[in-house]
């Protein structure tokens, strides 16, 4: 059973995102706690284990 998630990004955020993965000393995680906790999309940074856990499981195909 395929779960379906609505997922809106801001480009501003996927532009980070894709500058800041260039960077070779950052993990993906890294990168993606980052730009969640500087555009205030996230609080804490417990959340943010929530977040790449979902985005992982995501069926993109």
């Amino acid at each position: 059973m395929k779960k379906r998630i609505n997922l809106y990004v801001d480009v501003e955020l996927l532009n980070y995102i894709i500058n800041k993965s260039k960077e070779r000393n950052k993990t993906m995680t890294d990168i993606i706690t980052e730009a969640l906790l500087l555009h205030r999309l996230i609080d804490r940074r417990e959340e943010v284990k929530k977040v790449i856990d979902t985005l992982g499981n995501l069926d993109l195909g």
